[in-house]
């Protein structure tokens, strides 16, 4: 009888070390931003949904690249939504549901594999701002959770370009699940920067080929 209390006691001990952690957890994920670029953006979509600071209960999800590529190209492979998927892990589809082009209350949807426990999710998102080349915004209150999703496109003194892809998720819900969640995002996010970067430095070099009359011959 000793040796089975004894197995309990072990039981509830790792059981409550699990818990006290998975809530120190989702106090203690920040964002950590690699660049003051990406503390801006953070900033702000914070701002456009109305909050100051994160708390334990907002999941800020951010990353960004420099790229020797044009602005115009990069902008050029972004902006044809339909294509998302190929480029970007996080989209099994992505589709216009109203106007078919980018412009300020556009509406369009979003089939996003999110990861466990999420899963896979149908989201439909409207333009709230936009800057041609350089920057596009969506922000939605959703009962309990706010969001707000913000792509830049900056040029940089270098000529190079930085990417910069940033989320704000705010709401008890997501909340609970930011220690799952975060890490999986923020992967996927990576992933889905140097799969644009991939793509347009591809339909780059296609077009020099075909201007240079070098287009590769099938077959």
């Amino acid at each position: 009888m000793d040796s089975l209390w004894d197995l309990y006691g072990i039981i509830a001990t790792l059981f409550l070390s699990t818990v006290v952690g998975y809530v120190a957890l989702m106090v203690f994920i920040r964002p950590n931003p690699a660049k003051s670029s990406e503390s801006l953006l953070i900033k702000q979509a914070l701002k456009n949904i109305g909050i100051d600071l994160p708390a334990w209960h907002t999941l800020v999800v951010t990353a960004s690249r420099d790229v020797d590529l044009p602005a115009d190209a990069l902008w050029e492979t972004w902006s044809n939504l339909e294509d998302w998927p190929a480029w970007s892990t996080l989209h099994t589809s992505a589709r216009w549901t109203g106007e078919t082009s980018w412009q300020i209350g556009a509406r369009f949807e979003q089939n996003l594999k999110l990861g466990f426990p999420l899963g896979r999710r149908k989201v439909v998102e409207t333009v709230s701002e936009l800057s041609p080349g350089r920057r596009v915004r969506w922000c939605k209150a959703d009962g309990q959770v706010k969001s707000c999703h913000i792509w830049s496109f900056s040029q940089l003194p270098n000529r190079k370009v930085r990417i910069t892809n940033t989320e704000v998720v705010h709401g008890m819900p997501l909340g609970l699940l930011k220690p799952i969640l975060y890490w999986q995002w923020h992967k996927q996010f990576e992933k889905s920067l140097d799969g644009l970067v991939a793509q347009a430095r591809t339909v780059r070099q296609e077009r020099v080929q075909v201007r240079d009359g070098r287009v590769p011959v099938e077959g």
